[in-house]
């Protein structure tokens, strides 16, 4: 006794692109959304914010070092985890993001000093003074959640449509 199911094929269809989604996520979905969130950063290091009347942005090493994490942008921690998000390797960047001395984020460990001396990489000896947050790395993931959402259901709609 057989019988024959209505609209199976378009069914069998969409499981195979169920099954087939972490690829899909990994190879599209997570390069947009480092994308968005290099973007924000940028935005967010080249426009004025708080107590500073000028950009953070002096000779756009910072700025122009915001990339993807990894190659690829996505790194799969586990068979059910995708990382992505975005990075830089400028020394500096910490002291942007969370400020320093007593202007600092205060969430953040700082000296109390309003400035200190210190012997940059050139052998010179410099003076810093305390500077306040100028956030551009976690505004890019927490001012872009929704987006981030969008992104992924327009990518599973677009799929299964």
């Amino acid at each position: 006794m057989s019988e024959a199911l209505e609209g199976y094929g378009a069914l069998r269809k969409k499981l195979l692109v169920l099954s087939k989604m972490a690829d899909i996520v990994e190879d599209e979905v997570a390069p947009q959304i480092c994308q968005v969130m290099r973007k924000t950063a940028v935005r967010r290091l080249s426009q004025p914010s708080g107590l500073k009347p000028k950009p953070a942005v002096d000779t756009g090493t910072l700025r122009n070092s915001i990339q993807g994490k990894g190659a690829e942008f996505v790194l799969r921690t586990s068979e059910t985890t995708v990382e992505c998000g975005i990075q830089t390797a400028v020394e500096y960047a910490p002291f942007i993001e969370y400020g320093t001395g007593p202007l600092g984020d205060p969430e953040v460990a700082h000296t109390q000093k309003m400035t200190w001396a210190y012997v940059g990489t050139d052998g010179k000896v410099h003076i810093a003074r305390s500077q306040p947050a100028r956030p551009f790395m976690r505004p890019a993931l927490y001012e872009n959640r929704q987006i981030f959402k969008d992104i992924i259901a327009g990518k599973i709609r677009e799929v299964f449509d």
